[in-house]
């Protein structure tokens, strides 16, 4: 069949794992406080170190959950898990005329305080993570996850993951154990490099669920609309420490983090090298650093070499495409976010992406929503006949 899309952000949240996945995988000792399904008066819930944490779909609120994905035209059997089951995945992909798909994974599990159980937790998804990729390698990236709250230990699992054929890991970047700046994580950037690793972080919560504000005039709207935004300081953490100038080949994505808004901040940053602010006498009482680090390029050029960001649906970026200037044609990847209902997925997804990228000319189209994504992710494509 002909193929038209990759996505670059799809999704194997917790609400969609089997209910068996950690009770069976974990040490003995962590399976009581590991996470687990529970049946409550509101349906089935995952439930981990005492606390629930949000529905379960491998459970009594099978049915009534399903309904996010036939709503939207698929097909779901009684029971199923379709996030998380390769043969179906494949035929809704083979439906929407998508060839592969980048999957992350949920937020809630990451969660997890203990760090003994933690790392644990981390372990027995990647486990199922390879398993539901083996499926067919070539479509189903799904990620692995690195502990970022943990630096030192990064290295290590990078390197233990590649010598697996991982190519691409997830680095929860927003729970990150220290600033991307810092030195700790030069080993981690060094054996992503070497190793060929695209480091790709998706959009998360800095500081956890619970810094999240509640409805109270209009904070959690407020919240919300500045979220996509919190990924420039560290992609410039990443920029004005020379990491990409140390690490040239070194590949970064952000996932979800839309792209309207990035021309700006491209320009910005060079502003910055351009007026000369890291030596400027005048900052009055700024203090004496000997720090300051050469780059030979840009921040831009920097940016566009070693950084790209996804998006679903962004009216801005769209039209923005059609931009020279604006930087968005090395950048952008195309990302449906299946299965959050936000997103755009589906069997009619061909004419919703027709719709979403109207006016944008025919290369840049096949550029972000197909090529880009198989040679960042290198993902063995079919050749044409």
């Amino acid at each position: 069949m002909s193929y038209q899309s990759i996505s670059a952000d799809n999704h194997l949240d917790l609400l969609w794992m089997p209910r068996d996945i950690w009770q069976k995988g974990l040490p003995a000792k962590l399976r009581e406080a590991g996470p687990k399904v529970v049946e409550t008066e509101r349906g089935s819930v995952w439930e981990y170190e005492g606390e629930l944490h949000g529905a379960a779909a491998d459970g009594s609120s099978n049915a009534t959950l399903l309904k996010i994905l036939t709503d939207r035209g698929f097909e779901a059997p009684e029971g199923s898990l379709p996030p998380s089951d390769p043969k179906l995945l494949l035929e809704y992909m083979d439906q929407q005329g998508m060839y592969a798909a980048v999957t992350f994974g949920g937020l809630a599990w990451k969660g997890v305080k203990n760090p003994e159980l933690r790392r644990a937790v981390y372990a027995v998804y990647n486990e199922y993570a390879l398993e539901v990729m083996s499926a067919a390698p070539d479509r189903l990236v799904i990620l692995p996850d690195v502990t970022a709250c943990y630096p030192e230990e990064v290295p290590g699992q990078i390197e233990a993951l590649a010598k697996r054929g991982v190519k691409a890991v997830e680095f929860p970047y927003w729970d990150a154990g220290a600033p991307l700046n810092e030195e700790v994580w030069e080993p981690t950037w060094s054996i992503a490099e070497e190793a060929g690793v695209r480091i790709c972080g998706h959009l998360g919560i800095p500081g956890g669920a619970g810094s999240i504000p509640g409805r109270h005039r209009g904070a959690n709207m407020a919240w919300a609309s500045t979220v996509p935004m919190t990924v420039a300081l560290p992609i410039a953490n990443l920029i004005f420490s020379g990491v990409f100038e140390r690490h040239p080949t070194l590949k970064f994505c952000f996932a979800e983090t839309r792209i309207g808004w990035a021309p700006f901040f491209l320009d910005w940053m060079d502003r910055q090298v351009r007026i000369g602010r890291e030596n400027d006498p005048r900052r009055v009482g700024a203090p004496e650093r000997g720090d300051a680090i050469k780059l030979s390029l840009l921040p831009s050029e920097y940016f566009k070499r070693n950084v790209v960001l996804t998006f679903e649906d962004d009216t801005i970026g769209t039209e923005l495409l059609n931009i020279p200037s604006a930087g968005l044609v090395e950048t952008a990847l195309w990302g449906g976010d299946y299965p959050h209902p936000q997103g755009i997925w589906g069997p009619n997804l061909e004419r919703e992406l027709g719709d979403l990228l109207e006016g944008v000319n025919e290369q840049t189209r096949k550029r972000v929503v197909f090529e880009h994504s198989a040679e960042f992710f290198d993902i063995r494509v079919p050749v044409a006949n």
